[in-house]
């Protein structure tokens, strides 16, 4: 069971339904079955995984997309999560992932904002928040 590369044009985003079309900011969850569903963007991500739970908590493979490395997924828990004004995000939160933390720190210091983990992405998600 391995994930799929994300269509880009497309596919349609499994939470919001806009195409799938920014390859610097796409992702993916790959169910228990082997089963992939794309999302637009981190924020999708974790709005469906705070919602479906269930399909998420048993999930193969929860990823998205190294800005760095358009087409590059990697693991949700691994990725650093840059959320500033200066870089939207298809669905207006803001995020930005990357793989590799000293990437991450160079961003923020050129795009000002603060760094996150997974956990506080689908905080700042179910919360609302938004960059000043």
């Amino acid at each position: 069971m391995e994930p799929k590369p994300v269509p880009y044009g497309e596919a349609n985003c499994t939470h919001c339904q806009m195409t799938v079309s920014d390859n610097r900011y796409g992702a993916e969850l790959v169910n228990d079955k082997g089963k992939a569903f794309y999302f637009d963007a981190a924020e999708c991500l974790a709005s469906y995984t705070l919602e479906q739970a269930e399909i998420s908590d048993k999930a193969a493979y929860l990823l998205v997309t190294d800005f760095a490395n358009p087409n590059t997924l990697i693991e949700v828990d691994k990725a650093h999560f840059l959320q500033s004004a200066e870089l939207p995000s298809p669905m207006g939160m803001f995020l930005t992932a990357v793989a590799d933390e000293a990437t991450a720190n160079k961003m923020q210091q050129e795009y000002g904002g603060r760094l996150l983990n997974w956990e506080e992405v689908k905080q700042a998600v179910r919360n609302n928040e938004r960059p000043e």
